[in-house]
């Protein structure tokens, strides 16, 4: 189902990026620093909005690494605890007399 809804989502706004193109065919000037270049407004802001997405995906994409990095970490560390209990259940229980 979350696979459909986002499919969904993400033709709606391909659509919605596509008329945008066509409906805005102005020239504008981008300035890039080191050259100007003429794009249709359309263009340029379907470009600024890939350019942020893409820019999401990267830093997102260091979040979840770090946080399975972390969920590792953490399986190790209950794997060691598990068997520590393990072995201290099994051992004999002395009688202080």
């Amino acid at each position: 189902m979350a696979r459909i809804l986002s499919f969904a989502i993400l033709l709606f706004f391909g659509i919605f990026s596509g008329l945008l193109v066509f409906a805005n065919a102005q020239l504008v000037s981008v300035n890039l620093y080191f050259t100007v270049v003429d794009l249709e407004l359309g263009m340029a802001l379907l470009l600024a909005v890939l350019a942020g997405i893409f820019l999401a995906i990267i830093f997102s994409i260091t979040i979840v690494l770090r946080y399975r990095r972390k969920a590792k970490m953490l399986e190790k560390q209950n794997k060691l605890i598990t068997e520590e209990i393990t072995t201290l259940r099994k051992m004999p229980i002395k009688e202080m007399h």
